[in-house]
């Protein structure tokens, strides 16, 4: 078919002088860059309110991990050897469509316990639609 046509000219075209790899696997949409950049724009925007409201002054990577104990939860991760360790989950495994429900989610949560307004920048809100 057609994307045969194109991988065949590609190849035909390519550097021979050079060394090339060449990967194929199953696509699956991951948290995308836009929804990443937009949780650290918040992320940032809340340490900066906390403190500017008196508490004491974390970095974005602390109420990152608090968010993600509190909104994700824990995983159990099994060791060589036989030991397992407890560590909250990573927002690098979920696709576009947890994302979107874990800043949902962040956004209520921040906006209820803490009374925080985040930033919805009009060139990231469609990150989340």
């Amino acid at each position: 078919g057609m994307s045969t046509d194109i991988i065949t000219k590609w190849l035909a075209s390519a550097n021979q002088a050079m060394t090339w790899q060449v990967e194929i696997k199953q696509f699956r949409k991951s948290r995308s860059d836009a929804q990443n950049k937009l949780m650290w724009l918040q992320l940032n925007h809340l340490a900066k309110v906390r403190h500017e409201m008196g508490y004491d002054l974390f970095p974005a990577e602390a109420y990152h991990l608090l968010l993600k104990q509190t909104l994700l939860g824990n995983e159990t991760i099994f060791l060589p050897g036989g030991d397992a360790i407890e560590q909250v989950k990573s927002t690098t495994k979920l696709n576009t469509k947890e994302m979107t429900e874990y800043l949902e989610k962040m956004d209520h949560y921040v906006g209820s316990e803490w009374d925080v307004q985040l930033p919805m920048p009009a060139d990231l809100i469609w990150a989340i639609e």
